[in-house]
């Protein structure tokens, strides 16, 4: 997609034959032969994998670093190191973490990713004049590789291709997750003083948003309520002081969510009547 060459420690220009950035592409070779790019100190690389490399379990992908003729094939006889990020439309980026030596790399907060962009951050002052910076031979997905959204089809543009998206109208603003839905929200309404045997009907409108449509409701405790197991229940106070119920709604998926009010009656008339007292 863009490559941005940085110097040798001396400023001189890379050479030419490690000035390919097509040479980061394909599988690693993996040997000291001159078929790596040369990022130059400072030097930035951005490549386009041209599918979705998913997050999976434990790492996603790999760096293949070429160390040409290292002494000992070890990081710290040659520290060159890269800072290595992430990213679904290539302007907005996750940095993964740096790469010393063939390092992997688990996606992060991405589900999947299409570009990777690689940052020289060698140290100049460990090198002699002619050094040229991280050296990159490849980066090899360690995860498996479906179609790009866009070729699947992604209609809403929240990154969940449209055959797993249960909201196709929820776009990635809403802050979708794996199913492509807003996060489940639990609203019980809001706080009230009502009299000592009046009633109020409980839940907000609506009593819940987010998820993926298919709710299940739960309040407690159940004592004052018409029923426990509805959006809008009506609670009739039976005692004095303050009640805190809580609203619990899980949706097809089994995420929950949760929202409390409080419901304070007025006093018992009949208590306080002066025909009551002793």
């Amino acid at each position: 997609v863009s490559f941005t060459q940085g110097k040798r420690r001396n400023g001189d220009a890379v050479l030419s034959e490690r000035s390919d950035p097509e040479n980061a592409l394909g599988e690693a070779q993996r040997d000291d032969t001159v078929n790596f790019v040369s990022l130059g100190f400072g030097g930035e690389l951005i490549l386009d994998i041209g599918k979705a490399v998913l997050n999976e379990t434990g790492d996603d992908v790999q760096i293949i670093e070429t160390t040409y003729a290292n002494r000992d094939g070890s990081w710290e006889s040659y520290p060159e190191q890269a800072e290595v990020y992430a990213s679904q439309n290539g302007a907005d980026w996750v940095l993964l973490g740096i790469d010393r030596q063939d390092g992997t790399f688990d996606l992060g907060e991405l589900d999947w990713a299409r570009y990777f962009r690689l940052v020289d951050i060698t140290d100049p002052s460990e090198f002699s004049a002619n050094v040229n910076g991280f050296d990159v031979d490849a980066i090899e997905s360690l995860s498996n590789c479906e179609s790009l959204p866009d070729e699947e089809g992604d209609e809403d543009g929240d990154g969940v291709f449209d055959e797993d998206d249960e909201c196709p109208d929820t776009a990635a603003g809403a802050g979708v997750g794996d199913y492509g839905c807003a996060p489940l929200a639990a609203d019980a309404g809001g706080d009230a003083t009502i009299a000592f045997d009046g009633a109020v009907t409980l839940g907000g409108s609506p009593a819940t948003s987010g998820g993926d449509g298919s709710y299940t409701y739960g309040w407690s405790p159940a004592t004052g309520l018409s029923a426990s197991d509805v959006a809008n229940p009506t609670f009739t106070a039976t005692a004095a002081g303050t009640f805190t119920l809580t609203l619990t709604v899980t949706d097809g998926h089994g995420e929950t969510a949760t929202d409390d009010v409080a419901i304070a009656p007025g006093s018992d008339p009949a208590r306080d009547s002066p025909c009551a007292q002793a």
